[in-house]
């Protein structure tokens, strides 16, 4: 275990998407910046995977090292089966912000109750990816489909698509919604209008 926390404690600085010190960067940048411009799993995975495990590793041995729980990672085994867990099932989430989930709990910001295992490190990313990245997701990808043209081939097929004649009940529900105060002023118009009618009415006869 000595001699493996010694390699993983100083991973090479150099090759694909992994980049030691724009990680240190964008955490200090904060989530959104993080998520927008970290480098995800499984992009580093596909260009430099044995640097990423090293990386990963590092960061593990380093966090179990700051916090003092009684159940711990307690051989290379251990840190190995957690760096492939992580990769295996967050592969969206950014280098970066695994690295944030890490520093949250080092700073005592996520519970551990007395364990820093696997199940743990999975459990923190996962409320993580839950509740900050999913948000961060779906806000990023609704600003690419307002600013990203269309390619020529989706437009055609948008254009040769029939066109759909609304429903009663969607046209009624499109219908702009009016205020009490102009309801109050339709009524009134109405009611003045209906009055005029019926007195010429009256006149005629």
């Amino acid at each position: 275990m000595k001699q493996r926390e010694q390699s993983l404690v100083q991973p090479s600085r150099t090759g694909g998407a992994v980049s030691i010190p724009r990680i240190q960067e964008l955490v200090k940048a904060g989530p959104e910046e993080m998520h927008r411009n970290g480098t995800s799993v499984s992009r580093a995975n596909s260009e430099n995977p044995e640097l990423l495990r090293a990386f990963l590793g590092r960061e593990i041995v380093r966090l179990s090292q700051a916090v003092k729980v009684n159940n711990t990672f307690s051989s290379e085994e251990d840190v190995l089966t957690a760096v492939e867990d992580i990769i295996d099932e967050f592969r969206t989430l950014k280098i970066e912000e695994v690295v944030h989930v890490f520093t949250q709990i080092r700073r005592g910001k996520i519970d551990l109750y007395g364990r820093l295992d696997t199940p743990t490190l999975c459990g923190a990313l996962r409320d993580y990816d839950v509740n900050t990245a999913c948000e961060f997701r779906e806000k990023h990808y609704k600003e690419a489909l307002t600013t990203e043209p269309l390619s020529p081939l989706f437009g055609d097929i948008l254009k040769s698509l029939p066109e759909v004649t609304p429903t009663f009940a969607e046209i009624m529900q499109r219908r702009p919604k009016l205020t009490p105060e102009q309801r109050a002023e339709i009524h009134a118009r109405d009611k003045a209008r209906n009055g005029y009618n019926t007195g010429t009415t009256g006149g005629d006869a």
